[in-house]
């Protein structure tokens, strides 16, 4: 049986319920979180939040469109 645990550092779901995952354009790993967004490019994890240009940390949906361009859902 496989065992999946929680990747330290990668903040957890949003209190809306389950993380969303979508691939951004270059083809990088993209998870919703109450503390943004978390991208794993590589073996390189990084966050993405408000501070980076979000409108809220509270990211809940995550949608790639036919163009490849991600749409993010946050509360309001």
């Amino acid at each position: 049986a496989q065992r999946f645990s929680r990747i330290a550092g990668v903040p957890t779901a949003t209190a809306a319920g389950g993380q969303a995952l979508a691939l951004g354009p270059d083809g990088s790993l993209l998870i919703s979180s109450d503390q943004g967004i978390v991208q794993k490019s590589g073996e390189t994890w990084t966050r993405i939040d408000e501070h980076a240009g979000l409108p809220a940390n509270e990211v809940s949906t995550l949608f790639q469109d036919r163009e490849g361009s991600v749409w993010i859902g946050t509360p309001g």
